[in-house]
């Protein structure tokens, strides 16, 4: 392809699509390799065209001692020579396990940091169709369906990818013919990294069968992509008719509208809901998904990645996302004073109250009898095996009967507290009251026990 093919060629697939809209400030991630290199001086012949606002970035991975830092001298020189605004920064604790990932996730941190510091509108990266086609034979290999094989999207959030219909080869000869000067990183020839080895002893072999594989990738790409399309417009009418919010923040899937409807598409509707980044799920997840459809009874639970789990209840299913929390599973303080605790998505108080008594039916707010508490209670999770004497009832019931006679699903369970004075139960939280605590005519002093959920 000649100079002037590839410029016009560029150009075209920045207007296509909107990918880069004129008068767009982009922030251009240049590693110092031919492709980056090429990538700038393509947008620099174009700039005044576009008229785009251009910007430099370096991550150094410091994974190869003085030669990262040589990258890292000769992009800020680029940049200095081009008179482009440039920021760069190093990757000071390289992962010892999946380093390709963590560097991939250090990198992408700082260059959105660098793009809001700049206040660039877009992320230019140099991923070309090689990079697709090496892209396409990891995922396959993941077994990460589909979704996986639609490889790397030219625009995703604010990063845009210009350089996805040119070849290795292209670029190469675009910089021999400009007399470009580009560094050269020897860690790409290091074959303890997967992509090398695809690059190195897969690809190879794949031309010797089909020279033009790159450009038979992206036709598939472009293919997968309109199917993904379509199907995404099935799996936006299936959530419709069959998705809402419980008043616990869970997705609640109504498994009687979905009814008939083909496992895959079934599937496709959890992931709509839990995939969490642009990171396709692997092979193994689609499995468990399969068998949890299939087979899951009421009560079981799955979990999927970005702590997503979804849960079979009675007639519907339901789907949270589990928060970094440490909750602890006992609490001790004094009844003696108004206390404010909050646990578990919950806030939990006890204020004295004054007489009279003033009922409700609310259950997350109860009156008990103060005289009746010891000194010391405890806020903790229920166990197998706990009981109370639940409130009108002369004999004593198991928590765990309680809950299945009031349908609690199990992840309500799971964030189920008890409040306890001398290890019996005075309050189910939320729920039931113990009867032994109870406020009669004979009670000189009151505590209102309040359990709430916390706002999201």
């Amino acid at each position: 392809m000649s100079e002037t093919a590839m410029k016009k060629m560029f150009t075209q697939f920045l207007k296509r699509g909107n990918l880069v809209p004129e008068g767009s400030s982009v922030l251009m991630a240049v590693s110092g390799g031919v492709d980056s290199v090429v990538m700038a001086h393509l947008f620099r012949r174009i700039s005044e065209q576009f008229d785009l606002d251009l910007k430099i970035a370096h991550f150094n991975h410091n994974l190869r001692g003085a030669e990262s830092d040589e990258d890292e001298a000769f992009v800020k020189g680029l940049a200095e020579s081009w008179k482009l605004p440039f920021l760069s920064d190093r990757w000071d604790s390289p992962a010892e396990t999946n380093l390709e990932a963590e560097a991939r996730k250090a990198r992408y941190t700082f260059l959105e940091k660098s793009r809001r510091e700049l206040e660039s509108d877009l992320i230019a990266t140099a991923h070309h169709a090689d990079d697709q086609a090496e892209t396409i034979l990891m995922r396959l290999v993941e077994g990460a369906g589909y979704r996986g094989l639609r490889g790397m999207p030219e625009k995703s959030g604010r990063i845009v990818r210009p350089l996805l219909h040119f070849t290795k080869q292209e670029l190469q000869d675009y910089a021999s013919a400009n007399s470009l000067r580009f560094m050269v990183d020897s860690s790409n020839s290091d074959l303890k990294f997967d992509r090398n080895r695809i690059r190195k002893k897969i690809i190879p072999r794949i031309k010797d069968l089909n020279p033009s594989f790159a450009t038979t990738v992206r036709r598939t790409v472009s293919s997968l992509n309109d199917v993904s399309a379509l199907l995404d417009r099935e799996v936006s009418a299936l959530y419709s008719g069959s998705v809402s919010l419980t008043s616990d923040g869970y997705f609640q899937i109504d498994e009687g509208f979905l009814g008939e409807t083909p496992l895959f598409l079934k599937k496709e509707l959890i992931r709509s809901m839990a995939e969490g980044d642009d990171s396709p799920w692997r092979g193994a997840v689609w499995d468990r998904l399969d068998s949890f459809f299939q087979s899951a009874a009421v009560g079981d639970i799955l979990d999927l990645p970005h702590r997503f789990r979804l849960l079979r209840d009675r007639g519907r299913l339901l789907l949270k996302q589990d928060q970094i929390e440490d909750i602890p599973d006992s609490i001790a303080f004094e009844s003696s004073s108004p206390k404010a605790l909050e646990v578990g998505g919950f806030r939990f108080s006890i204020d004295h109250s004054d007489l009279p008594p003033l009922f409700s039916d609310d259950f997350s707010s109860e009156l008990v009898d103060c005289s009746l508490l010891d000194d010391s209670l405890n806020l903790r999770k229920w166990r197998a095996g706990d009981w109370m004497v639940p409130l009108g009832m002369d004999g004593r019931k198991k928590v765990s009967d309680i809950l299945i006679d009031e349908q609690v699903n199990r992840f309500e369970k799971e964030s189920q507290f008890v409040l306890t004075s001398r290890d019996e139960i005075v309050w189910l939280c939320g729920r039931r009251l113990d009867d032994r605590y109870k406020v009669t005519g004979e009670t000189s002093s009151l505590a209102r026990l309040n359990w709430r959920r916390m706002a999201k």
